[in-house]
């Protein structure tokens, strides 16, 4: 997985592991709700990035089942993984995990969100989640990208 091809596109970033089965599956389904939600001329524009904290049994072929187990519109979303090292450098990066501990049932609920010019401009709570919120800063950033940048 690239991050590249989704350059201009307003991004909607989380975690998950498909083993979960609390937080996790319930905040896919707000977010499957958040996505059918978003006008289609948005939903174009915009693309939900879930990435796997469990690399090791999270392999591509279990994400594409919680995926498709979830109803999540493959067309404008993407469940991926790394390497064990990849997905431990980026939880440490942005401190995912509760001080708690390292499992992945341990992992931080946020939703990133990440405009068109690939800069983190707002993590939001995830549990619950406020789909209305959301939907409206997903429109936000789009119509953002939108505006002429124009120097005075």
């Amino acid at each position: 997985f690239s991050f590249q091809p989704l350059s201009g596109k307003v991004l909607l970033v989380n975690f998950v592991y498909t083993g979960c089965s609390t937080v996790c599956p319930v905040q896919t389904h707000a977010l499957v709700e958040a996505m059918r939600t978003l006008p289609q001329a948005y939903r174009s524009r915009v693309r939900f990035v879930s990435i796997s904290l469990d690399p090791l049994q999270d392999t591509p072929q279990a994400l594409k089942r919680f995926a498709t187990r979830m109803a999540a519109d493959l067309a404008h979303w993407s469940f991926v993984t790394g390497s064990p090292a990849d997905i431990e450098r980026l939880s440490e990066r942005l401190r995912l995990y509760k001080p708690s501990g390292k499992r992945p049932d341990d992992h931080a609920t946020s939703l990133w969100l990440v405009d068109g010019l690939g800069r983190l401009v707002l993590r939001l709570s995830g549990v619950p989640v406020d789909q209305r919120r959301l939907v409206g800063e997903l429109q936000a950033l789009v119509s953002l990208a939108d505006v002429p940048k124009r120097i005075a």
